[in-house]
């Protein structure tokens, strides 16, 4: 049976409109959350399913970390000063620095470490009520988010921060969704390690929108083997299909991948033309080389955190 010229335009309007509805809805769901299978010591959690869980439905997956269901409620309440909420749990989720309960408070969301009970992923859905109209200068809004690390982080005020991210953000499918947002990560010397904070402000009211707070261990050795010249030659023979013509960073940094493996690399990011039979146009490319052996690494082969959440 032929398809008409109109019917057939219609049908891929729909796949369109279908398309970009589920990417609205899972950038708005926590992209952050990725399951992971390969994270050490943690069950899949890949056909867990999304709808509301109860309790007993997890008894095998939760039992297995210190903290508890009822435990990590307790977190939450505590953590918003509300005694009688009751958050409901609706998924178990994995990243390369851990897994986590994360429950609903009404329009909120907090993500609860089971191992430590830490609350480290936070939206607070109820504070982005007018974010649309910015009230606030740039220099509240980050006084705010640091008045709020201070609070919420623990031993904030014995680390040292470097902002990395620093701008103002609205959804490209809500314009009611503007947020000023902050991104810091510890520095240790010249590295950067993957302790982060991250704190977003409604520009109406000054109320944190998100919060992440993320404190780790550095278990790896921050001097490197592999000289910085060393590991810009690397990155630019790495991609065949690529003809570098500009450094635009280079930095030491500490990725941790899906196997929970902290590693010293260098974040190397280039400009220049990507090729392709006789066409070319201009790109940005970044690059891993391992700071120890000189290995490249692919920047989309595997994940890592927190480069492929935050750009840096």
């Amino acid at each position: 049976m032929r398809i008409s010229h109109w019917k057939l335009i219609l049908i891929v309007a729909v796949c369109c409109l279908a398309l970009v509805s589920t990417a609205a809805a899972f950038q708005v769901n926590w992209t952050l959350y990725k399951s992971e299978s390969q994270i050490p010591n943690v069950p899949s959690f890949e056909n867990v399913p999304y709808e509301h869980l109860q309790p007993g439905e997890l008894a095998m997956q939760s039992g297995q970390y210190p903290i508890t269901i009822e435990e990590a409620k307790e977190k939450i309440r505590k953590y918003t000063g509300q005694p009688n909420a009751d958050p409901i749990l609706y998924r178990v989720d994995g990243l390369p620095i851990g897994s986590y309960y994360r429950m609903y408070v009404n329009a909120s969301e907090y993500a609860v470490n089971q191992q430590t009970g830490e609350i480290e992923f936070v939206h607070i859905g109820e504070n982005t009520v007018n974010s649309s109209m910015v009230n606030l200068t740039r220099e509240d809004a980050l006084a705010a988010a640091q008045a709020y690390a201070a609070e919420k982080y623990p031993g904030y005020s014995k680390k040292t921060w470097k902002l990395i991210r620093d701008g103002f953000y609205t959804a490209w499918w809500d314009d009611d969704n503007g947020q000023y947002y902050f991104t810091w990560r510890e520095i240790s010397g010249t590295v950067l390690t993957p302790n982060v904070i991250h704190v977003s402000v409604n520009p109406h009211n000054g109320k944190i929108i998100d919060y992440w707070g993320v404190e780790r261990t550095i278990n790896v050795e921050l001097s490197p083997a592999v000289s910085q010249s060393e590991a810009l030659e690397i990155a630019e023979d790495y991609y065949s299909w690529f003809t570098p013509s500009g450094l635009d960073a280079e930095y030491l940094t500490v990725i941790t991948q899906s196997t929970n493996v902290q590693t010293l690399v260098y974040n190397v990011k280039l400009s220049g033309v990507e090729h392709w039979y006789e066409y070319t146009w201009p790109v940005h490319v970044m690059t891993f080389v391992n700071a120890d052996n000189g290995d490249p690494m692919n920047y989309w082969s595997s994940y890592y955190w927190p480069e492929d959440w935050i750009g840096f």
